[in-house]
């Protein structure tokens, strides 16, 4: 289920909140049983009785069933899918970018519409359950059942936010400007994916000298064998990684993703058509390291394989759009 607070900008006969696939079994607004339809994804909910302007007001929403994938339309991710989805035999979890969060949490599904989260997750053992924010109490619910409760105390967006569900190992530091770092990584990753993420605290202390004080409480990093390939999401406060296969996970996505924490993750853009400006400052980020760790070929490299990578993509869309 999915309890919602929310303040009405509006006298409210109905709303709608983004929400696909899963079976709904009962709507509630302030306690009170709200009718309740669907078309596709867009859920609408006609309380009992109007909303007033100004108004503070709760919606819950019961509901069950295994979620379906979302697939995404985006040009450059036609085909994928996101959303809460099974990574391999041994996660499951959530990859909302751009749009995947409405299959598994009902919400306002736009990235200029953040809310604080908490997240109420229970599994079995050895099951451990990772979710954006900080880890408030783990609560045993049997012998081998844990439910595990995580808050993100900071505005996020539904596309960063994330919960995954594995036998996770927890490694824990601490950054030089005292904020805490908590990795998480399934028994067996190799020691070279873990050591990828000690750059970390280095880069925190550059960012913070370029950006401002590191915005969320703690920071780090799930490493998912099997997650999209060869790629990372800067879920918030705790960044999502694949494990890149046989090759290393490169330092400039390290980097990349923590960078994002600032420009992204709190300076958000106000709609899809400019996440461009995301994923482009945080590119720069990785020219920014190089330089700044004296690496200038590196960075010459990497800026003249960006431009001949977009040249590319220009003058042949049909092979970029697969």
């Amino acid at each position: 289920s999915t309890t919602m607070e929310a303040l009405a900008t509006d006298e409210l006969a109905s709303f709608d909140l983004d929400f696909m696939g899963l079976e709904i079994s009962a709507v509630t607004v302030d306690g009170i049983a709200a009718a309740f339809s669907r078309d596709r994804q867009e859920l609408t909910i006609t309380p009992s009785a109007p909303i007033a302007a100004d108004a503070n007001f709760t919606v819950s929403v019961a509901y069950s069933g295994t979620p379906e994938p979302n697939q995404d339309q985006a040009l450059f991710l036609a085909g994928t899918s996101n959303g809460w989805l099974a990574w391999g035999e041994k996660i499951v979890g959530a990859a909302n970018q751009p749009d995947g969060a409405m299959n598994w949490i009902p919400s306002n599904n736009h990235p200029s519409d953040k809310a604080t989260f908490t997240f109420r997750i229970t599994v079995d053992d050895p099951n451990v359950a990772v979710a954006s924010g900080i880890l408030q109490e783990v609560i045993a619910v049997d012998n081998d059942t844990n439910t595990y409760i995580w808050a993100m105390d900071a505005p996020m967006a539904t596309q960063i936010a994330t919960v995954m569900v594995g036998e996770f190992e927890r490694v824990e530091s601490v950054a030089p400007n005292g904020v805490p770092i908590r990795n998480y990584f399934l028994p067996g990753t190799d020691q070279a994916d873990i050591d990828a993420f000690d750059p970390t605290g280095e880069m925190m202390v550059y960012l913070e000298e370029l950006l401002g004080p590191y915005p969320y409480e703690a920071y780090g990093v799930m490493v998912i064998p099997d997650y999209i390939a060869d790629s990372a999401l800067e879920t918030q406060s705790l960044s999502t990684f694949d494990d890149f296969g046989a090759e290393a996970i490169p330092e400039v996505t390290v980097m990349h993703e923590l960078f994002h924490q600032w420009y992204g993750n709190t300076l958000t853009v106000a709609d899809w058509g400019d996440l461009w400006l995301h994923e482009g400052f945080a590119r720069y980020s990785e020219v920014l390291w190089y330089e700044h760790t004296g690496r200038l070929d590196d960075a010459n490299a990497l800026l003249t394989a960006a431009y001949e990578g977009q040249l590319h993509t220009a003058l042949a869309p049909e092979e970029y759009a697969g």
